[in-house]
């Protein structure tokens, strides 16, 4: 459970993977109690990093007036990061997330990519991913950075399985 306040700190929950992971495959049930931020605003409720601290992989959550939307966003090895389109609305109550994505398979060759299903529907897929040094050794959930100041709320996260 995440409580977003009128502090921006940051909240979350980080694990590492189970293995040396080439890729990240997560699967969790995310719902949206309240959310609460401005509409230019944009924060990541999901943060894969690399051993170095390096962004791999992020997930974030908007508010427009037509509800909260989710947009995928990979980080290549060189240059600005590759993001999905914000996804529609997503619906009151629970949602099955699942993230999948994988590292290039060699040094430059740019075959590694991602993808978000939202209630088993393929909503983003990022190939062409120069990723091959990005290994994921740590995912956080909730928060795990700072919030726009005006941002309140709370989501819950049920169910994760992150699997090797």
């Amino acid at each position: 459970r995440v409580v977003l306040d009128d502090d921006s700190r940051r909240r979350a929950a980080c694990f590492e993977p189970p293995g040396e992971p080439q890729r990240v495959d997560v699967e969790m049930t995310f719902e949206v109690v309240l959310l609460d931020m401005p509409e230019t605003a944009a924060h990541p409720i999901v943060l894969a990093s690399s051993a170095d601290g390096a962004e791999v992989l992020e997930l974030e959550v908007s508010v427009d007036d037509s509800g909260q939307r989710l947009r995928l966003k990979a980080f290549p090895r060189l240059g600005a990061p590759l993001q999905s389109a914000w996804s529609p609305p997503l619906a009151a109550g629970r949602h099955l997330l699942r993230i999948h994505s994988w590292s290039a398979t060699y040094e430059p060759s740019r075959n590694g990519g991602a993808r978000l299903w939202i209630d088993g529907v393929l909503r983003a897929d990022l190939t062409g991913l120069d990723n091959f040094d990005q290994r994921p050794a740590e995912l956080c959930i909730g928060a795990p950075e700072a919030v726009h100041p005006d941002t309140t709320g709370e989501y819950v996260f049920h169910d994760l399985v992150w699997r090797p």
